[in-house]
């Protein structure tokens, strides 16, 4: 699936001076990702990856979706990190990671919110 970079400008236009999210993973990063001010990858370890997919019945839940996730996650967060991603860990409580998120963005960007 693709993001249409439209959208990124409006969702961007929408929220102004505001800090603005959109998640997910798309087929046209490269041609995206200029238009973020920040791109955040959420990481987690592969034990903690298996149990949440598989607690949430979803995609991901059957073996051949959660292969398909292993061999993907395997090596994403140095792809991300290369095209210079913030890497996040989200292995803890969602408060903990959302605290986390925005104190790695505050000293990437300066002020947010």
């Amino acid at each position: 699936m693709q993001l249409p970079p439209a959208t990124v400008l409006r969702v961007a236009g929408e929220v102004g001076d505001h800090l603005g999210f959109i998640c997910g993973t798309t087929g046209n990063e490269g041609e995206v990702w200029e238009l973020f001010d920040a791109i955040v990858s959420l990481s987690v370890e592969v034990q903690a990856l298996r149990e949440r997919l598989a607690s949430r019945g979803s995609f991901g839940s059957s073996e051949a979706e959660l292969q398909r996730v292993l061999r993907w996650q395997h090596n994403i967060d140095a792809v991300n990190a290369g095209f210079g991603a913030l890497i996040v860990d989200a292995s803890g409580p969602v408060d903990e990671v959302v605290n986390q998120l925005l104190a790695d963005l505050e000293v990437r960007l300066g002020s947010v919110g």
